[in-house]
């Protein structure tokens, strides 16, 4: 096997990048060539990462948060297809969220999910595929492979990235922000089309497309998702005021919000979503771009190794 090890140095509040012997000497078992890259800024894992599998490199693992590994798939396709379909992609989590690997019981425990990548147990994953309006109002495509989503969402990934240096633990840097968000942010009206059918108008707070169950550092969004289903759950928090938002948003942890009037959960694999308003996007605790936006999963195209 020959290992990529692709490094967020700005992991572990900045001490990551005195870690990468430690995590080479981690992951050379069962390898014949590894290699420690480290990223230089946005959009840099996935370069390195297209590189890597143009390079013939077959495991690719990024040390980072959900947003390394959102570009670590990023970079793993080429229109649209994988590069190499059988090579397998990993994360280890040490970022602010951490959410994706909640999804198979794992905590960012450095020794534990080392175990997991050396026991090589590998899982087809779906992704979703998203077409966007960037920040300069140009057309972009990316990938997510955990959660999606607009809104609330994407305004507090904006707040999180700015005022995350100022916080104490993940789950105190999304709350805090979400906190804020709620008093910031006023309800969009948007157009939303489920799998191609009529579109339905109305306001809302967030709205979130999960793959995956958790997003925002322990928000249980979408309890019973599952990664390889060849859907995407969609959860729809309707127009609360801020009252209601106060009141409802610690039920989001728990999952339990799913029985609050006013939220509202499908079963999708395509939405299309549109607005008169500047709607910002979230995938997997980026904000790239607003709508209008098109949301579409594409089936088992990531080989994990978690």
């Amino acid at each position: 096997m020959r290992r990529k090890l692709i490094l967020n140095p700005l992991g572990r509040k900045g001490q990551a990048a005195k870690l990468g012997g430690l995590y080479l000497d981690l992951l050379r078992p069962g390898t014949s060539h590894i290699e420690l890259a480290l990223t230089e800024g946005p959009g840099h894992t996935t370069e390195l990462a297209k590189e890597a599998l143009l390079d013939g490199f077959d495991h690719l693992v990024a040390i980072g948060g959900d947003g390394t590994l959102n570009e670590l798939v990023n970079g793993y396709f080429k229109d649209q297809k994988p590069i190499n379909p059988d090579a397998a992609l990993s994360i280890l989590a040490q970022g602010t969220g951490c959410d994706f690997i909640r999804n198979y019981g794992l905590k960012p425990l450095l020794e534990e999910q080392v175990k997991r990548i050396h026991r090589g147990d590998r899982h087809r994953c779906d992704v979703g595929l998203v077409q966007f309006k960037n920040a300069q109002g140009g057309d972009e495509t990316r990938y997510f492979i955990n959660v999606g989503g607009f809104g609330l969402a994407g305004h507090v990934s904006g707040l999180v990235h700015r005022h995350k240096k100022n916080f104490f633990s993940a789950k105190t840097s999304f709350m805090t922000a979400s906190l804020e968000g709620m008093l910031t942010y006023s309800n969009p009206k948007v157009s939303l089309s489920l799998d191609g059918q009529r579109p339905m108008e109305l306001k809302i707070k967030t709205v979130a497309l999960a793959n995956g169950q958790f997003f925002g550092g322990g928000m249980w969004i979408a309890p019973g998702a599952a990664l390889d289903d060849g859907r995407m759950e969609l959860v729809i928090l309707s127009d609360f005021n801020l009252l209601q938002s106060l009141q409802n948003f610690p039920k989001i942890y728990k999952g339990t919000h799913l029985k609050v009037p006013g939220v509202f959960r499908y079963s999708v694999k395509t939405l299309e979503a549109t607005s008169a308003e500047r709607v910002p996007l979230d995938l997997d605790g980026e904000a790239p771009g607003f709508l209008p936006a098109r949301f579409e999963v594409l089936p088992t195209q990531v080989l994990l190794i978690i």
